[in-house]
């Protein structure tokens, strides 16, 4: 009895730990949310689709259209970057928030929160006006629904619709839904559940069927040299092996080292709860949704011969690794405790907090850092000594631009490139 009421009170006290990461977290996201200058492609977004109220054009791999279209919506109300980030915010703030609810439900709810709520480069995105951090949250939020909630008939609609909000978001994840459905199958045809599995797979595959197309699109105007497609051009099997199939860097984008050991530390965990576990849970099916996913992603491009997805691409497939892992550490503690279970429940909280604070940067980006532009920058400009007219040093930058169209708005100094004119001196 003694041992339950420890336990019940060691439990009580893990919660109030988590709660405080919890609230930190907001904090630190709302705060970069707001301190980070407009990016590289933040603003072309804005001025290419925003501001001619236009999300449906595709040619260019810069169009996110779920995130334009909020960007639209709430540029009503604003267009200073904290408006214009304020739905991924707000989505932000709801991954948080149900991984909060899921973490205090584990074993391990500091552990678990550490790892859903506190992964860097998905956190920097969460911050960010692109579809990336988007997606992440609407699969994130597809597979708890499915897996973590009592399933019932309804549940792979429900799902269903948070990933073709995530294909329309970011197109690549097209691949994620099909290996969802591949991998639902079975239960939802051992359950009879015939009308609404067929039914949300007919139109998922129209809507994956659809953003593939477009993502062929762009890939050609690419090829003519139009546009810019991100991704890996040149890789090896060192490459894979060095960065663990492009997922050892989300972990850590500053520091492929960092971030590196901190994923084979957690792999090391998932290895021996699938190995030595009797009692697998869901995470054996989000695993498989996961494998299968990864191994399309990279083999596609590899026969098509283009850009293999890396970095900020990968970021919307991170969510089931994150599940399979939260399962698998607390699959892993809760067997008999020995001195390397006991080792490592007091050196993760540690790996995982100090891997986070090497990679937070309230102020930049990852991505877009050599591009960064301060916001007093249309202030900045030199007088040309012969015309006396003013001019810009800085090469063409479409946050540079932003922030000129945002100082005309609200009648801040700059200089009319145009005319040589400096305005509202």
């Amino acid at each position: 009895l003694d041992m339950i009421k420890y336990s019940k009170i060691l439990h009580k006290e893990f919660n109030k730990i988590t709660s405080a990461l919890f609230f930190l977290s907001v904090f630190l996201m709302f705060y970069k949310g707001i301190q980070t200058p407009f990016t590289f492609d933040e603003a072309q977004t804005y001025l290419e689709y925003v501001l001619h109220k236009d999300f449906i054009k595709f040619a260019i791999a810069n169009n996110h259209p779920f995130n334009t279209l909020l960007m639209i919506v709430f540029s009503y109300i604003g267009s200073s970057p904290f408006i214009l980030r304020l739905p991924n915010l707000i989505f932000g703030l709801g991954y948080l928030s149900f991984s909060y609810i899921l973490s205090k439900k584990t074993r391990n709810p500091i552990i678990s929160y550490l790892i859903f709520g506190f992964s860097p480069y998905a956190f920097e995105f969460l911050t960010l006006a692109r579809g990336y951090g988007l997606a992440y949250v609407l699969i994130f939020l597809g597979i708890a629904y499915y897996y973590y909630f009592d399933w019932n008939k309804y549940s792979i609609i429900v799902s269903s619709i948070f990933f073709i909000l995530a294909n329309i978001s970011i197109f690549p994840t097209a691949v994620f839904t099909f290996s969802f459905f591949l991998i639902s199958m079975f239960q939802e045809l051992k359950n009879k559940n015939y009308i609404n599995y067929f039914s949300s797979g007919i139109i998922c595959g129209a809507v994956a069927y659809k953003v593939t197309a477009f993502m062929f699109l762009i890939t050609e105007t690419y090829a003519s040299g139009i546009s810019y497609l991100y991704g890996l051009k040149n890789y090896n099997l060192e490459y894979f092996i060095k960065t663990i199939f492009g997922f050892g860097p989300l972990f850590n984008p500053y520091n492929d080292l960092y971030g590196g050991i901190t994923l084979i530390v957690l792999l090391f965990i998932v290895l021996n709860h699938f190995l030595f576990s009797k009692d697998l849970g869901v995470e054996k099916n989000i695993l498989y949704i996961f494998l299968l996913t990864t191994a399309i992603i990279y083999i596609i491009p590899i026969l098509l011969e283009v850009k293999l997805p890396e970095h900020r691409i990968l970021i919307p497939f991170l969510p089931p690794l994150l599940f399979v892992v939260v399962a698998s550490i607390n699959g892993f503690f809760n067997r008999k405790k020995n001195r390397l279970r006991q080792l490592l429940q007091f050196l993760l909280p540690l790996i995982l907090s100090f891997n986070f604070l090497m990679a937070y940067r309230f102020d930049d980006t990852f991505d877009w850092g050599i591009n960064r532009v301060d916001p007093s920058e249309p202030a900045e400009y030199l007088i040309d000594q012969d015309t006396n007219k003013c001019f810009y040093p800085h090469t063409e930058n479409p946050a540079n631009e932003y922030y000129i169209e945002e100082a005309k708005k609200n009648n801040l100094i700059y200089c009319d490139d145009e005319t040589g004119v400096v305005f509202n001196k």
